[in-house]
């Protein structure tokens, strides 16, 4: 009798970590500075629910305001610390994921009932002569977290000097994103020094 219960209480305590409990719309942009230097601009919209939840968590004082502090509190244990996970930013440049060189202009906002992050990635890299092509994908590995972006409306923006292309397709048969899901979309882009 015993034996069927474990096996019963195993499942739905596995099935808690199989379905994501945060929700979060997602819009991006990508931008060359001269210097090659790549920046990713990250916008997340979380869910109703979660920033109801995390917004009453911060506030200490539950006056209903947030303070600095508090505000801090939300970046510190959102953005910060994705920081393990390169912040579900996945960059990978022929057979090596690149790791960001750290976050900056983080804003943290409500908009109406949602809570929003802004916040940039920045990866250094010098445009060269030849093209250097990346792989760009978004994703929560643990599926904890649901980002939804569409990846056609990611822009991608140049200066002058850097001349880049780019497009969108799934993941499937890429030999390096193999713990993604192959539907995952990406963006494909080549870029090089004018």
């Amino acid at each position: 009798m015993m034996k069927p219960i474990i096996w019963i209480c195993l499942f739905f305590s596995a099935s808690l970590y199989a379905h994501p409990h945060i929700f979060a719309t997602v819009f991006l942009s990508i931008e060359f500075e001269s210097s090659g230097e790549m920046i990713i601009k990250n916008r997340w919209v979380f869910d109703e629910l979660y920033s109801a939840a995390k917004i009453d968590a911060v506030d200490i004082n539950q006056d209903g305001k947030l303070s600095a502090e508090e505000w801090y509190e939300i970046e510190r244990s959102v953005v910060q610390s994705a920081q393990r996970f390169n912040y579900y930013n996945y960059l990978l440049m022929g057979t090596q994921f690149l790791a960001s060189n750290g976050y900056k202009n983080c804003e943290v906002k409500k908009e109406g009932a949602s809570l929003v992050i802004y916040f940039d990635l920045n990866f250094k890299m010098k445009a060269q002569k030849e093209y250097t092509i990346l792989t760009f994908a978004l994703k929560d590995l643990s599926n904890y977290i649901q980002f939804d972006l569409d990846m056609n409306k990611v822009k991608v923006q140049a200066p002058s000097n850097i001349e880049v292309e780019y497009f969108t397709d799934v993941l499937e048969g890429l030999t390096l994103f193999k713990a993604f899901p192959p539907s995952t979309e990406a963006l494909y882009l080549r870029f090089r020094e004018k």
